[in-house]
């Protein structure tokens, strides 16, 4: 059943912006009947576990834009893989009853694309001269300076935002608790990751991403308390950089590495030679092949006389193809070969309208998915990026970074039979304990 979970914060409504919240995570009809059969079975008995290898498990999580403007771009909501699962599908949903997709109640969907935004909004040129940068060829073959010969950014806002579709990521900065340290702020003034489970941003990678491009303010001395890349933290960006979904498949490709750069430049003072050092590798975030997806394609430096605008190159057929092979499983949150992260790049956002999206994983290692709880436990977070269309965006998503997360105790979740498998606001049901 879905399974509300309480110990959600509310953040104060934004007019700028349009914040996305992970509402909840619960295992799909299919695999609560199946994990109901097996409680009901003679076979089984506690404490024995109630997962066994071999078992598959969809999780369906549900996130709604809220609190701020009425239509938003770059929602994102990430999975964080623990060790002992296997992924097998992942699938962008809406409710209905097709049973070709073996989802009761819900049907896969595509990608529904972007929000319509302006080129370079308000400003965000580089802190130093990056001049004679050039990063390049991306998946579309396109090569660039990341800034012109005045030093303005070349990157837009439908460039940053361009990259949608579901990812993973097998780097061990994206896995769940590799951020460690003090408090961060960003640019709009929100305690970063204040409503997570861990009350910090959920993962190291992103983080870094602040650090270049949106944080206002730390208490953690190994992070600035300003940008290192974006003058003003917010607007747009240098070309082919600040993407949440960098990685070898998308436009945007290439990612921003905090500790290249304090190698290069212990003090975090802007710098040019370390800014180039640390933005040359591609990010970690993988295409999954799905329909609906997009690559960011808006040329470098496009400023249309029409905006605000769109764009994006058809990326349905590329990426890893689930439905002829699995992931690896994930063994260790250290490795560089373990899936750690999966993250669905929704595109346009409409307040108050749910966004669904499901991960289907076998278990392969029942004692590493148990843990020392005995339980099995799942992390989602979920945020969302300035306003789109009509509502005026004009910031990329650092300017906003603030995941909120929800965690799924699969001790809580299965074995609780209830009177309807969706409910809404107003709605009565009953399930025993």
């Amino acid at each position: 059943m879905p399974s509300l979970l309480p110990g959600l914060s509310t953040k104060t409504a934004s007019g700028h912006n349009l914040d996305a919240s992970a509402v909840y995570a619960y295992l799909d009809p299919d695999t609560q009947a199946m994990l109901d059969a097996r409680i009901n079975s003679p076979g089984w008995t506690p404490p024995a576990s109630l997962l066994l290898a071999g078992d598959e498990l969809g999780l369906v999580i549900k996130a709604v834009p809220d609190n701020g403007t009425a239509m938003g771009v770059g929602g994102y909501t990430t999975f964080y893989v623990p060790n002992g699962l296997q992924v097998l599908d992942a699938a962008y949903l809406v409710p209905g009853n097709d049973p070709s997709d073996g989802i009761t109640g819900y049907d896969k969907a595509p990608m529904k694309g972007q929000a319509l935004m302006p080129a370079v909004g308000a400003g965000g040129d580089a802190t130093v001269s990056l001049t004679g940068i050039v990063r390049g060829p991306n998946i579309l073959g396109v090569t660039s300076p990341i800034v012109d010969t005045a030093n303005a950014s070349l990157g837009t806002l439908p460039g940053v935002y361009g990259d949608i579709g579901i990812f993973y990521s097998t780097a061990p900065e994206t896995a769940y608790g590799s951020y460690s340290g003090g408090t961060l702020s960003n640019n709009s003034g929100d305690l970063v990751g204040a409503r997570t489970a861990l009350g910090t941003p959920l993962n190291k990678w992103d983080a870094w991403q602040l650090a270049a491009y949106g944080i206002k303010g730390t208490t953690n001395p190994a992070y600035p308390s300003l940008p290192i890349i974006d003058g003003n933290g917010r607007g747009y960006g240098p070309w082919g950089l600040a993407n949440v979904v960098a990685g070898p498949q998308s436009g945007y490709a290439w990612e921003f590495d905090l500790e290249k750069y304090r190698s290069c430049s212990p003090t975090l003072t802007p710098s040019k030679d370390c800014i180039d050092q640390a933005t040359q590798d591609i990010g970690p975030w993988q295409r999954i092949k799905y329909p609906g997806s997009l690559i960011a394609d808006d040329p470098p430096g496009n400023n249309p006389a029409v905006q605000p605008y769109g764009s994006g190159h058809d990326a349905s057929n590329i990426g890893f193809d689930l439905t002829i092979g699995d992931l690896l499983p994930t063994e260790s949150q250290t490795d560089s070969t373990s899936p750690k992260a999966v993250r669905w790049a929704f595109g346009q956002l409409t307040i108050n309208t749910p966004e669904f999206v499901w991960v289907k994983v076998k278990v392969h290692n029942p004692s590493a998915v148990l843990g020392a709880t005995g339980c099995p436990i799942w992390t989602v977070d979920t945020f969302g990026g300035d306003a789109g269309g009509v509502n005026s965006g004009k910031d990329h998503i650092w300017r906003y970074y603030d995941p909120n997360s929800v965690n799924l105790n699969g001790c809580l979740a299965v074995g609780k039979p209830a009177t309807k498998d969706i409910v809404k606001v107003g709605d009565t049901f009953q399930y025993k304990v």
